[in-house]
């Protein structure tokens, strides 16, 4: 496949509703949607989730979505960037990129994992100290 069937085949999946998530480095969640990535801000226990453009520090960008129950509930602002086209088809290549939740949040606790050498009290820690 090249990189536009690869995106084109990402946004008509979006646009059948179903959401597509990836990670981070570091093994946080994300979010995919419309060609752009998204981090998880904050989570209610309505499970509602408040995801942030992942240029949101280094270029300022306001874009946000809302979810609830996996759905999209809400978008606020746009983007003042490009697509993240390179980035979406690297986690593509890599097999980062899933279409079920609790599949990428168990690859993530296995990266956080690896990270800290099993230790889960210091995954906490950072995570904590990451929210400060």
């Amino acid at each position: 496949w090249d990189k536009d069937e690869i995106l084109i085949n990402i946004c008509l999946v979006i646009e059948g509703v179903t959401l597509q998530y990836t990670l981070s480095n570091q093994g946080s969640l994300q979010l995919i949607v419309n060609r752009f990535i998204y981090y998880m801000r904050s989570k209610t226990r309505s499970s509602r989730r408040l995801w942030r453009c992942v240029d949101y520090v280094r270029k300022r960008c306001p874009a946000s979505i809302t979810t609830k129950d996996n759905v999209v509930i809400q978008r606020s602002a746009a983007h003042i960037h490009p697509f993240h086209d390179t980035r979406i088809l690297k986690k593509v290549r890599s097999g980062a990129v899933f279409t079920a939740m609790p599949e990428a949040v168990k690859k993530g606790e296995d990266i956080k994992k690896n990270k800290h050498g099993g230790d889960t009290k210091s995954i906490e820690m950072d995570e904590n100290s990451a929210s400060e």
